[in-house]
């Protein structure tokens, strides 16, 4: 278990013990919340963290109990009022099912175990409570897509709303109610994909010949997309055999993706398929975009993004996508919504924390 200290006095009104279950790493902090923002703007926190190799966890209560004893040693005055944990999987009641380990979340009996109140939320809905609490003015944090004209926009309205690609496709808006925003679920990252270019209709017939239904959104806005992607631009263009594609091709299908990344910027045909799948990001961005008109900032999150976040900012491919609609003034709409990329890989933790706060109310 690997342990960070950030503050070496306690800083809240109140503490909250917050726990991020991640495919690669579990992460409990101890946060504090104030009552009105500190002189850097901060509601919530970070006091000190654990990190546990998820993989490592045979069952989640051993690090909870690991981290709570710590963080009572290095912080004896502080009590703790709730804790709330988020996972990659349904809730039912307050109790996950993980779909990244084989180990689950029990709320009550974690609750009863080290009797301090325990609520379980899925992992996205601590994605979206945490987007309010990002500093957009801190590079480490989040950076901007420029628009197509170069320039960067500024935020305006209150609504936010947050896409979140990795091993599936999360989506999630938040609008500001009696005085805070509020996290509101969706399903749609489950939207049926639609074609926008004759190139994506292809892709669609391919897909469905290929498989027998048709395809969600969530199979190409995906760590799957690419692959997919890939294996019909190869079917549609049959490429030169050079060792690029052989190499890609003799590769599972699910390590595909860094492959033809790595390779995107130097090789025709590698460039050629990233660029259809930023298009096909863009336009499907473009699209929840003008469902939630978050004028506020929609902000794109997960590991999809993060990984080739180079290809995604080198061109105007992704903008362009966003912008296109059949109606001209939704158009322009579109191209006054900010859009940005979360950096910050401590933002669901804090979210999880927002959300004890808020649902408690």
């Amino acid at each position: 278990m690997e342990k960070n200290i950030f503050y070496n006095q306690p800083k809240g009104d109140i503490y909250i013990l917050a726990g991020d279950i991640g495919g690669t790493n579990t992460n409990i902090a101890l946060i504090g919340y104030l009552n009105s923002k500190d002189r850097d703007g901060k509601q919530f926190i970070i006091l000190a963290e654990t990190v546990t190799p998820t993989q490592e966890i045979k069952e989640f209560i051993k690090p909870l109990r690991e981290s709570l004893a710590w963080f009572k040693e290095i912080f004896p005055s502080v009590n703790i009022a709730s804790v709330c944990i988020s996972g990659a999987g349904p809730i039912d009641g307050n109790y996950c099912k993980l779909t990244n380990a084989d180990w689950d979340i029990d709320g009550d009996l974690i609750s009863k175990t080290i009797n301090i109140k325990t609520l379980v939320i899925n992992d996205f809905l601590a994605l979206s409570y945490g987007i309010p609490h990002l500093d957009v003015n801190a590079p480490d944090s989040i950076v901007q897509f420029a628009s197509l004209d170069g320039s960067y926009l500024k935020p305006a309205g209150t609504t936010k709303a947050v896409i979140g690609a990795g091993t599936g496709l999360g989506v999630g808006f938040m609008p500001f109610i009696n005085g805070s925003y509020s996290a509101l679920p969706s399903e749609g990252g489950h939207f049926d994909f639609p074609a926008f270019s004759k190139e994506t209709k292809d892709l669609v017939d391919w897909f469905t010949l290929q498989f027998g239904f048709h395809p969600g959104m969530e199979r190409f806005v995906s760590g799957e997309g690419l692959a997919y992607c890939y294996a019909f631009m190869v079917s549609k263009y049959n490429p030169p055999q050079d060792q690029v594609i052989k190499t890609i091709l003799s590769a599972p299908s699910s390590k595909r993706p860094p492959l033809i990344s790595k390779n995107a910027s130097t090789h025709s045909f590698c460039k050629k398929v990233h660029q259809l799948y930023r298009q096909i990001y863009g336009k499907m961005a473009g699209n929840y975009a003008a469902v939630f008109l978050p004028t506020s900032g929609l902000y794109i999150a997960g590991g999809v993004i993060s990984k080739d976040l180079p290809l995604f900012l080198s061109d105007h491919t992704f903008m362009e996508a966003f912008s296109i609609n059949h109606k001209e003034n939704i158009s322009n709409l579109l191209k006054k919504i900010p859009v940005y990329v979360v950096k910050n890989y401590s933002t669901s933790l804090l979210g999880t924390a927002a959300a004890a706060v808020a649902l408690s109310r």
